[in-house]
């Protein structure tokens, strides 16, 4: 499967629109039946997956809301894939997110079948309702298990710590540009092998996620994570 880059007319309407500090009103994952879709690319610029994210349910009660959410991430070598559902949700302007949303879930499509059953665990990553250069922000844990009929086939554990807002940034995509502000972590992901290193990211003024860098310990790029396509509903 070959996967594209694609823009979407009026986003300069969308990703300029500031975000409300009182509320989440412009948080695209926030309405029903709008989708993300991103490209993850290896460090070379081929693309490896494409994962959509899509909102299917909102729940909302005053100044709360919260999203249910089904990603769907597709390999471009073997489209093997791998769903998985998590909660996305506002309050008084504080988003929060299962920490799965930040895992990679594609390394876990070729166990994607009837005969596995999955236990998934994990934190909750907030971003304040304004995001300034300097702040802390949470880190946490993401733990994944494949349970096979007799045993465990492989465990997973996840963890971002140091993450921080390090900037106001001007980032252009094939999507255009755009002012951002950059967040930066540390994360470990132990599957057998330990590996660490740091991830990038550039979010848009109303907390939407642009585009990732991950490198590894020794500061060297290993993939690229871009939004490619915006759906609203």
């Amino acid at each position: 499967m070959k996967f594209t880059k694609s823009t979407l007319s009026l986003l300069f309407l969308v990703f300029t629109t500031h975000f409300n500090a009182q509320n989440c009103e412009n948080a695209l994952l926030l309405k029903e039946g709008n989708a993300l879709t991103y490209n993850t690319y290896n460090k070379k610029g081929k693309a490896i997956y494409q994962t959509t994210v899509t909102t299917t349910f909102l729940d909302t009660e005053n100044d709360w809301s919260q999203a249910t959410v089904n990603s769907t991430v597709i390999s471009t070598s073997n489209e093997d894939s791998f769903d998985t559902t998590y909660k996305i949700s506002c309050e008084n302007g504080m988003m929060s997110y299962e920490m799965i949303h930040f895992f990679e879930t594609a390394i876990l499509s070729k166990y994607n079948a009837l005969d596995f059953v999955f236990e998934m665990d994990g934190d909750i990553l907030e971003f304040p309702s304004q995001l300034e250069v300097g702040q802390d922000l949470n880190g946490g844990t993401f733990t994944a298990a494949v349970e096979g009929q007799t045993k465990t086939l492989i465990k997973i554990i996840f963890e971002i710590s140091q993450r921080k807002v390090v900037d106001n940034e001007m980032k252009t995509t094939n999507m255009g540009t755009f002012e951002c502000k950059k967040i930066t972590y540390n994360y470990s992901n132990q599957a057998g092998i330990k590996t660490e290193g740091t991830v990038s990211e550039w979010y848009t003024n109303d907390k939407l996620l642009l585009r990732a860098e991950k490198y590894n310990r020794k500061g060297k790029i290993i993939a690229i994570k871009e939004l490619v396509n915006i759906t609203k509903k």
